[in-house]
């Protein structure tokens, strides 16, 4: 691996760091371009959103140091670590062999959180969260949710969203677990974590499957839409450049066509237990709610953040400027 630092000087350096591959990577092992295929980047102090919730493969960037977490299947968790600006680099391995019951074909999704790296593991009967302290390799917390779970242990109940663009259709509640299970089972179920003002952490669980469609394209007039997870058909995967990522700088050309099922639960701080409260709408969801009420046919349409702070960009031809409204975004 490559890695090039810039200093305040502006000074451009290069770095080569070599990673081990595990052999149990199979064809992920060809290449390090492979292995780290799908790489998403989470950043300290920065909500994370839905969309990157399935990725096998992040990066968690902080202040003196760079992580890398990749899963591939029921194998072990690979952390890599680099520290910066010297380089150095360490190499762990989290193991689920005690989790795994071999005839349930479980899968893992980690996400890293201070130090601690909390698995998702989904099989046939159960959906399990493992919390491992990085530092030690040693199994803190898990929890499980089977059929016998009460709903109560849900900050945000089971839901079943569909986007088409902008016209996002109802959410359905699911109020059996069973189906909740079978639902994740196998797609592309993942782990996010965001920390509230209050410390606690708010774990989010879920899937998040991209429409393919016969006809690439960013409007909705004749295209046919199938769900990637659900149905299997279909010639191309939607274009992921026209899918809404709230909080970035990219340009908007659409809103995200997508499907999830996904909860949430809410966690004291460093993840043993599972606590009650309520949660306030997420920022992603309040600026995909904002993005619903602008008139779709403004040109040159930006949506973007600076700091924690949430803006939105057009060309008003009659007025001939280009306006920035600042989103009011509660937290």
């Amino acid at each position: 691996m490559i890695i090039y630092a810039v200093n305040k000087s502006g000074v451009v350096s290069t770095n080569n760091i070599a990673i081990n591959i595990p052999s149990t990577a199979g064809k992920n092992r060809d290449k390090i371009s492979t292995y780290f295929s799908g790489l998403k980047v989470f950043k300290t102090g920065e909500e994370t959103n839905l969309s990157a919730i399935s990725s096998r493969v992040k990066l968690f960037a902080q202040p003196g140091k760079l992580e890398f977490v990749t899963n591939i299947g029921a194998d072990p968790a690979h952390i890599v670590t680099i520290g910066i600006p010297s380089f150095t680099i360490q190499e762990k391995f989290i193991d689920y062999a005690q989790f795994d019951e071999g005839e349930k074909k479980m899968t893992v999704n980690s996400f890293l959180v201070k130090g601690q790296l909390f698995s998702l593991m989904v099989d046939k009967k159960t959906i399990r969260v493992a919390v491992h302290d990085i530092s030690t390799g040693k199994l803190q917390h898990q929890f499980e949710i089977n059929e016998e779970s009460p709903f109560s242990i849900f900050a945000k109940s089971p839901v079943y969203e569909v986007r088409y663009g902008k016209q996002r259709s109802e959410d359905k509640e699911i109020d059996d677990i069973k189906k909740l299970i079978k639902w994740l089972n196998g797609s592309t179920e993942g782990i996010l974590i965001n920390e509230n003002d209050k410390g606690q952490l708010i774990v989010t669980i879920g899937n998040y499957d991209l429409f393919k469609t016969s006809t690439p394209g960013s409007n909705m007039g004749g295209l046919q839409y199938t769900l990637s997870s659900y149905d299997g058909s279909g010639a191309y995967v939607y274009n992921p450049n026209l899918n809404y990522r709230p909080g970035t700088l990219s340009t908007i050309t659409s809103p995200g066509y997508y499907a999830s099922t996904y909860f949430k639960l809410l966690m004291d701080s460093n993840g043993s237990k599972i606590e009650k409260g309520k949660l306030t709408e997420s920022v992603t969801d309040q600026v995909k709610d904002y993005l619903k009420t602008v008139d779709p046919k403004v040109k040159a349409a930006n949506q973007f953040n600076i700091g924690e702070r949430q803006f939105y960009g057009y060309y008003n031809k009659d007025e001939k400027s280009y306006i920035v409204e600042e989103m009011n975004i509660v937290k």
